[in-house]
């Protein structure tokens, strides 16, 4: 199947799943690259950590939060700008990923913990 753009979908995507598919069951199937892969895993909490008492909390100064709030409330506010002027010229794309954006950073200004600081 050739694609509009003259890429050969079986000559060139087949042939490359299935080297890649051979090369992640090689590093899978071997016993040593499973332990590596796995290794940052083997160190949670288990429930015997649960009755040991908790140590005492890290104090964040407030100069931290503030500064925290204040870049993300600025970056919230380019992207809202994004949005406006995606709208205001029509690219939907633009404007979409824009609003995911403003989305994202309005809830870390002031849903992240640094409103809790005011």
């Amino acid at each position: 199947m050739i694609l509009s753009s003259g890429f050969d979908l079986a000559s060139t995507l087949l042939p490359a799943t299935i080297i890649l598919l051979a090369i992640a069951y090689d590093i899978v199937a071997s016993r040593k690259a499973w332990k590596w892969l796995t290794r940052p895993f083997h160190d949670f909490m288990a429930l015997n950590d649960l009755l040991e008492p908790i140590g005492p909390s890290v104090k964040v100064p407030d100069n931290t939060s503030r500064i925290l709030f204040v870049l993300a409330t600025v970056s919230s506010m380019g992207w809202i700008g994004c949005l406006a002027f995606g709208i205001y010229t029509n690219h939907t794309n633009q404007a979409i990923r824009a609003l995911i954006f403003a989305v994202c950073w309005v809830n870390a200004s002031f849903f992240g913990g640094a409103i809790y600081v005011y």
